[in-house]
């Protein structure tokens, strides 16, 4: 077991900061569909939208954590 900042850091915490983030990056690509229809496909394979998505995600969990 870790230590964090403040508390241990355990796994159920660890597991529940990716599931999280894993919602975080699926709501940024749901958003990328809606805005684009279906010439979203080609920025997600590009690679165009999964850095900015991991980066939104990893912004929004610096804000809420």
């Amino acid at each position: 077991m870790a230590t964090g900042l403040i508390r241990n850091v355990t796994w159920r915490t660890v597991s529940l900061l990716l599931l999280d983030a894993i919602l975080i990056v699926a709501a940024v690509a749901t958003g990328a569909y809606i805005r684009l229809g279906s010439t979203w496909w080609s920025f997600l394979v590009d690679g165009r939208l999964l850095p900015k998505a991991l980066l939104v995600a990893l912004v929004c969990q610096l804000c809420l954590y």
